[in-house]
């Protein structure tokens, strides 16, 4: 009947969600005596090398962990992450997009930098030139991520810095880096996403 939890109940609120989840999830495994499942936020770009990689070095050292993968920009991921509906979250994590009340919960290890990366078919006109300036890179269409995704950010913080206007989407992906790549590859268009991609 129009009851609302005042500042202090909303802190607690916030504080509570990943520990009731943990509960629920601890008698669950305990109940049927399986192996503990991390259930593991993404980058999408993260699971094309570094979660394989992780996961190799695990089997190959008989690591026993469940795994329940699950990708998505960052906001996305951060907010399950406070949720209790995520273990853990790899990939970058924009500062600027994350509430207070958040990313006060959150503990963050630098794990490594990854370079971002204008891409284009090997056809592409501009592939076959030695330099390439951001002006000509706007005289294309863009396949780009989501605008509220790290990697497009980055993108425009970047033509921002060089006193520029930002690319404009002609085709808008959400989480979907090798989606994006197919694309690029078969058409004129350009995207950015990070190198290791």
């Amino acid at each position: 009947r129009g009851v609302k939890l005042n500042q202090l109940g909303q802190l607690a609120l916030t504080r509570l969600r990943p520990c009731v989840s943990l509960i629920d999830r601890l008698v669950e495994e305990v109940r049927h005596e399986t192996v503990p499942m991390l259930r593991c936020g993404a980058n999408p770009t993260v699971m094309m090398h570094t979660m394989p990689a992780a996961l190799s070095w695990m089997e190959q050292n008989g690591k026993p962990l469940r795994f329940n993968f699950r990708t998505g920009v960052v906001g996305d991921m951060v907010g399950a992450l406070c949720d209790g509906d995520l273990d853990c979250y790899v990939g970058h994590v924009d500062w600027r997009q994350i509430p207070p009340h958040q990313a006060e919960l959150l503990r963050v290890q630098a794990l490594k930098t990854v370079p971002m990366s204008v891409v284009a078919a090997k056809d592409h006109p501009l592939s076959q030139r030695g330099q390439v300036t951001p002006s000509d890179l706007l005289q294309w269409e863009w396949a780009l991520p989501a605008e509220n995704s790290a990697n497009r950010a980055e993108l425009v913080s970047q033509f921002r810095s060089a006193g520029l206007p930002t690319p404009s989407a002609s085709v808008e992906a959400k989480s979907d880096l090798p989606g994006l790549l197919r694309l690029v590859s078969t058409t004129k268009l350009l995207t950015c996403v990070p190198e290791s991609a």
